[in-house]
């Protein structure tokens, strides 16, 4: 439980350094648990973009925090 905490912390420190972009994609794939193209639609960015800034948050988290986000 506490490791869990610890994890969970980090992760949330580093999705604070996540640029705007990087950050609302983030979020709306893990906390809201939204799909790719519900994301692009309700940010009204492309479909690939969306993917290109989910993969560059993901790739920023786990150096970051150290985990398998």
């Amino acid at each position: 439980s506490l490791l869990a905490r610890e994890q969970a912390t980090e992760v949330l420190d580093a999705v604070k350094t996540l640029s705007p972009n990087q950050r609302t994609v983030f979020l709306l794939r893990f906390v809201d648990e939204m799909e790719l193209a519900q994301i692009a639609e309700a940010t009204g960015m492309n479909e690939n973009t969306v993917k290109s800034h989910l993969y560059r948050a993901l790739r920023s988290v786990r150096e970051k925090a150290g985990t398998r986000v």
